[in-house]
């Protein structure tokens, strides 16, 4: 099960039944592309002469083409957590009061199959995400190319080629998320010009503190008919738990999401106050 905090964006995705995915470089915190592709280059430079020291390709060049060329442009994500109810997640992004709820995977999975997503857990460890660079991203190995050299079949290691390789699978980078944000347990779902298709088709921009922020607007798959375990109860959308975010006016909260939940999907699902005994007020 997958949840999603927020103060209010709650509302609005109940009303439009709609997700906004956000452009990896105006997500709240920025370093986390800097980071991603600070962690890209230090893996590529692990292909070098292991007698001279020397790069073996001409990988530095590469990454620094990809990014100059903006092939990180077209890079979207929505954020989910493995975790319901969590204090860090409260303080991020609710710190006034909010709501944590959760999808039901029929949704998700039907989205990711009507506009093609990634949708897979971000990767913290800095280990995993050099193994996952080697092999989701680079698509080769330190080793193997070093066996390439001193067998004289380096001739395919051209840049073009190697660019071409990252190019196609530089999206990816939106998964690798620093160590110190493990505790979130999140999953991002990522949508791409590549495999999107058309992205101005759903590109839109809101105003931001100072800055305007282009997200992409895309529909949530609803349920034609009868829900697939044939609960008549279950209408369009589907929420399966919701829990009510630690405020000043918590009870208040909980009362008035109940009332408004009804109307809007014709069912109740689970909702409960958080636990956590967190207060800015």
């Amino acid at each position: 099960m997958y949840h999603y905090s927020d103060a209010n964006g709650v509302l609005g995705m109940l009303d439009s039944k709609r997700l906004w995915f956000s452009h990896l470089l105006y997500m709240n915190d920025a370093e986390e592309w800097s980071y991603a592709v600070e962690m890209l280059t230090k893996v590529l430079k692990e292909f070098k002469d292991v007698n001279t020291d020397e790069p073996l390709l001409d990988f530095q060049d590469a990454i620094q083409d990809i990014i100059f060329f903006d092939y990180f442009q077209d890079i979207y994500s929505f954020s989910l957590s493995e975790s319901p109810d969590l204090l860090s997640q409260w303080r991020g992004y609710c710190p006034n009061g909010g709501y944590s709820f959760s999808f039901d995977d029929w949704h998700l999975d039907q989205m990711v199959a009507k506009y093609k997503l990634i949708f897979e857990p971000c990767v913290y460890e800095e280990e995993a995400q050099r193994e996952f660079i080697l092999n989701r991203i680079i698509g080769l190995r330190p080793e193997q190319v070093h066996a390439d050299y001193q067998l004289g079949n380096a001739a395919k290691y051209t840049k073009k080629a190697i660019s071409d390789k990252i190019i196609s699978s530089f999206f990816l980078l939106g998964l690798i998320k620093h160590p110190t944000f493990g505790e979130e347990r999140e999953w991002r779902m990522i949508a791409h010009q590549s495999r999107l298709g058309n992205i101005k088709e759903y590109l839109q921009f809101r105003s931001g503190h100072n800055i305007i922020i282009p997200y992409l607007n895309l529909e949530i798959p609803i349920y034609p008919g009868l829900h697939p375990d044939n609960n008549p109860n279950i209408r369009e959308l589907h929420v399966n738990e919701v829990i009510v975010g630690p405020s000043a006016q918590q009870t208040l909260a909980f009362n008035a999401f109940r009332m408004m939940l009804y109307p809007k999907l014709g069912m109740y699902p689970k909702i409960h106050k958080s636990q956590i005994p967190y207060r800015t007020w």
